[in-house]
């Protein structure tokens, strides 16, 4: 079984289609290939999670520890999401957010799990 994790957004769609393509054409058995992708936006959110082959879909935009708040603009960009609903996840930033979303699933499993 192979797990394939891939952030996307509304600009990397296309390619995005291709590495699922290209993965599955390469792989011995494809059907134990999974593909889990990250958004980081509406658009690629509502394309990727009915996309065929796509096992899971998270709109990493919609959670607040996604989105840093050491910069100015950091802030500024926080704020258009909080306030106006404005997705704004992008480039390194936004990648990194994407990647994150494991590792804050696992924080929160492991705090519940303490609790039990």
């Amino acid at each position: 079984m192979i797990n394939c994790h891939i952030v996307v957004s509304a600009k990397t769609l296309d390619y995005f289609r291709y590495q699922v393509e290209h993965m599955l054409s390469m792989a011995q058995e494809p059907n134990n290939v999974y593909f889990h992708a990250y958004a980081l936006d509406p658009k690629a959110f509502n394309s990727s999670r009915h996309a065929p082959r796509v096992s899971s879909c998270h709109p990493v935009f919609a959670y607040n520890w996604a989105y840093r708040k050491t910069t100015l603009r950091e802030i500024w960009l926080w704020s258009k999401w909080f306030f106006l609903n404005r997705c704004v996840l992008s480039g390194s930033n936004g990648h990194a957010a994407g990647l994150g979303l494991p590792s804050e699933s696992q924080k929160s499993l492991s705090a519940l799990s303490s609790h039990g």
